[in-house]
Parts: C-alpha cells; structure tokens; sequence
C-alpha cells in the first residue's frame, strides 16, 4: 500500500536514511527557511506521517549524506560567504563529531571575496526569483562595469544556490577576476522551488 507521508509547502529534495526499526525517515528539504527557498534543512519523519522534526533550523544549506546502513548523517553546513563546516550528526541532529571548519582567509589573500544572494522579481512582476552576484575585483562605486550574466539553466537543476561555491566551476569569479560583474540567476522553470515554479518551462524551454 502505498501512502504519502510528508505534506507543505515544501519540498524534499534528497532522501538521506530510513530507520526500518524506527519507522523513520530523514531527508533533506527546500522551502522550510522564509527567506531563502532554496536553503536545504535536515529533517524526519515517522513513516506514518507524525512527528516531523526539524533537525536543522538556520540559515544555512546543509548538503548532507548518510551510510547505507544509516545511524548517523553525515552535514556540510555552509553559505556564498562561508566554507562548508563537516560534522557527524545523530539521530536528533546533535554533532557526535566536528570533522572540519575551514576559512577563506588563504582566497582572500588572493583577491578572492564572496558573490552577494540577492532577490528579485520575475517578468510575472510578482514571482520571487533568486541568484547570485559576483562583483568586480577592486570594485570602485563611481566607475561603471560591463554584467556577464553567467547562464546554464534547465528544468533540471537550479545553479545560483545558496551554498558556498556552487556549480560554476570558478567560471564567474574568473571573470570578475578581468574586471566584470558577473550574476547567475534561477529563474521560473527550474528546479529546487514549487511544482508550478517548474511547470513554467513544461513544452517551453526557451
């Protein structure tokens, strides 16, 4: 029998470990911080749908992965701004083992600095759409600078995430790097957000 367990406004976007003796579930999920629906949380469940908890509630991305036996999780907390922070959690959430916490102090020697998360509304004039700015090395606010708009979008994927040092493969800091700005953004008809989010490039892909 087949039965639906988990219900919001929210979406689960990756299935990390099911507690066959527990009659659980974790797994992580889109949508649960306000202002950022594409910050990923680690939550759980029980597989006949009570007691949903919330393992994680910051506002980071938790990009987390679990054994194939289960009994712990292992979480890459992290944002634009900050390297992901490795630690072992359990069951509820609690840290059994901080594995790593690195800076960015080394990039920053290089001339390196975060891309800035910004939000802004879609051509339907009300959608909330997402993404990411990577402004020009040595920027002086009273020159003005050409905007590379850094583009691979799909129905697949979303690329402008909230995450440190997401899928662009160093691409846009190397442009801004020459001097430009640089933005990505995830517009309706991708992935990580509602289902009529996406449908927005169903049979359209232009």
């Amino acid at each position: 029998r087949v039965t639906q367990i988990t219900a919001g406004p929210w979406l689960v976007s990756r299935l990390l470990w099911v507690d066959q003796r527990a009659r659980q579930v974790y797994f992580a999920a889109n949508g649960l911080v306000e202002t950022d629906p594409y910050l990923r949380q680690l939550c759980r469940i029980g597989l006949d749908g009570n007691g949903f908890t919330r393992l994680t509630d910051d506002d980071l991305d938790h990009d987390a992965v679990s054994p194939p036996q289960g009994r712990y999780l292992l979480d890459r907390a992290s944002s634009p701004s900050l390297p992901p922070r490795s630690v072992v959690l359990d069951g509820d959430g609690q840290v059994l083992v901080e594995l790593e916490t690195p800076d960015t102090e080394d990039l920053k020697i290089l001339g390196w600095q975060p891309p800035e998360r910004f939000q802004a509304t879609a051509a339907d004039g009300k959608t909330p759409i997402y993404g990411l700015l990577w402004p020009p090395h040595d920027l002086d606010p009273d020159r003005t600078y050409p905007i590379i708009e850094h583009i691979y979008p799909g129905p697949q994927l979303y690329r402008a995430g909230p995450m440190f040092n997401p899928p662009h493969y160093g691409e846009p800091e190397a442009f801004a790097a020459l001097g430009f700005a640089v933005v990505a953004i995830d517009g309706r008809g991708s992935a990580g957000r509602s289902k009529a989010f996406h449908d927005h490039s169903y049979g359209d892909l232009g």
